[in-house]
């Protein structure tokens, strides 16, 4: 993003040569120092996305939906399952979600939540179906669909702003009464009421206690400005689905040229409908090439006649 971040590792002393990692509070962050490779909103986005782990199964697939989908009730993640075998076409024969909570809880044979169901196939359909009819109304009228975004992130705000600002006030008087307990932990320890381990163990307890409210609070004060970026997201969906939507009206129906599958494809020099087929093809026309080259090699020189004197 252009910035430099200094202060990230420490050593003890110069003879030693292992870094100490600092804590992320005490990092200084110097903006716009240099030119940047991404914005700051790619930046975001991949935090974001590699704060969610993605389990990749013996065919190296992840599922694209993982850490998206979440629980009505509790709020928790869906966890995704797939059982195993199957036939090639199909090696998932069963691929669903269902809440974290109830899940974990029954593997401990105790009660919390439902198992809520849901197919990834109809996950899929119904993600779809939202996205067609968004983009519809986006592109069909663009000043009433941006004026709803706008709505809907004013009351989110409004929601959001409410229970951040309760749960800033709750931490912020536990870390003034945290102050106050290591004030009296000093003078405990300085008229030899406990002992100096004893002092160490609280203060060291006490402090990471302080450090880890005072990161939730910066954390909380960051979400609170997040949902005045909705107008611009909303602006680049737009220019998505007009993007989209004037693709797929190019599309057309294909017939592979390997497998013989109908597909459909907005790209007017399509002649696969994958890359396992377009990779097929390519093994196909190395055999005949090799095949006719060894056919050239082996084929029988034709014998001159021969020429008698008189």
């Amino acid at each position: 993003m252009g910035h430099t971040v200094n202060f990230r590792s420490h050593k003890q002393s110069y003879k030693d040569k292992n870094a100490v990692m600092n804590p992320k509070e005490d990092w200084l962050i110097f903006e716009n120092t240099h030119e940047a490779i991404v914005d700051a909103e790619t930046w975001e986005l991949a935090q974001k996305l590699r704060k969610t782990p993605r389990r990749h199964d013996t065919l190296g697939e992840a599922n694209p939906l993982t850490g998206l989908v979440f629980c009505a009730d509790c709020g928790a993640k869906m966890m995704n399952h797939r059982s195993r075998g199957g036939t090639e076409n199909n090696p998932y024969p069963s691929d669903f979600y269902d809440c974290s909570t109830y899940t974990l809880a029954h593997q401990k044979r105790t009660h919390a939540c439902s198992g809520h169901y849901i197919r990834s196939k109809v996950l899929r359909e119904l993600i779809l179906e939202t996205i067609r009819a968004a983009s519809t109304f986006a592109i069909s009228d663009r000043d009433a669909f941006l004026e709803k975004v706008r709505s809907a992130s004013q009351l989110r705000q409004a929601e959001a702003a409410k229970e951040t600002k309760r749960r800033l006030n709750k931490e912020k008087k536990r870390i003034s009464e945290l102050d106050t307990i290591i004030k009296k932990l000093y003078e405990s320890f300085a008229v030899g009421r406990i002992t100096g381990e004893r002092f160490d163990s609280l203060l060291a307890d006490y402090e990471n206690e302080q450090k880890a409210l005072t990161a939730s609070v910066s954390e909380m004060e960051t979400q609170m400005s997040a949902f005045a970026e909705d107008t611009d997201r909303a602006k680049q969906f737009l220019e998505l689905a007009k993007k989209y939507k004037a693709a797929e009206s190019r599309s057309r129906e294909c017939t592979c040229e390997n497998c013989g599958k109908v597909f459909t494809t907005t790209r007017s020099d399509v002649k696969y409908c994958g890359d396992d087929c377009r990779y097929q093809a390519q093994i196909k026309r190395q055999g005949v090439r090799k095949k006719a080259l060894r056919g050239a090699k082996i084929e029988p020189a034709v014998p001159e006649k021969e020429t008698k004197t008189a």
